[in-house]
C-alpha cells in the first residue's frame, strides 16, 4: 500500500494543509522529506499520519478495532474540531488487475475530533474502492 496524500484541518498549527506524497506527477522520486525550523509543524504532520494509520492497523486486526483518537489538545486554537484525511492506494490489489484504474484501489478515510461541549462541524468517514462494502465508524 502507498499513501498518496493527506490533509490536516485545524490540527496542530495548521488551519489547512494538503500534502501529496512522492511520487507525484511533477516529482518522480519515491521519497518525501519534511524540513523546517523547530516549531514549524513537522512532528504534528507525522503524529497526524500515525494517528490516521493506527485506525487502519486496528481494523486489520479486528473489524471493530479502534486506533488512537485525535487528542483534544492538538485542535487548533479557536477551532471547534480537527480532522485528518488520508488517501491510500492498494498497489498489490491493483497488480492483480493491470488494466484497472488507480481509483479502483483507492481508500480514503477521515478522522475527526470535536472539543467537548462544542457542535461538530467535521465528521469521520471511510471510503472504499467501487464495488467494496462500505463501513462507518465512530472515531
Amino acid at each position: 500500500m502507498e499513501i498518496k496524500q493527506f490533509r490536516l484541518s485545524h490540527l496542530g498549527r495548521f488551519r489547512s494543509l494538503e500534502v501529496p506524497l512522492a511520487p507525484t506527477p511533477q516529482v518522480q522520486s519515491n521519497v518525501t522529506v519534511f524540513i523546517g525550523n523547530n516549531g514549524a509543524g513537522k512532528t504534528s504532520i507525522l503524529k497526524g499520519l500515525a494517528t490516521s494509520l493506527s485506525w487502519f492497523v486496528a481494523r486489520l486486526r479486528s473489524e471493530k478495532g479502534s486506533g488512537s483518537p485525535i487528542p483534544e489538545e492538538v485542535i487548533l486554537n479557536g477551532a471547534t474540531s480537527a480532522a485528518i484525511d488520508i488517501e491510500v492506494v492498494d498497489d498489490q490489489g491493483q497488480s492483480a488487475n493491470p488494466g484497472a484504474d488507480e481509483s479502483d484501489a483507492l481508500y480514503q478515510w477521515t478522522l475527526a475530533r470535536t472539543h467537548k461541549g462544542k457542535k461538530a462541524n467535521l465528521s469521520a468517514s471511510f471510503r472504499t474502492p467501487p464495488g467494496w462494502p462500505t463501513t462507518t465508524a465512530a472515531c
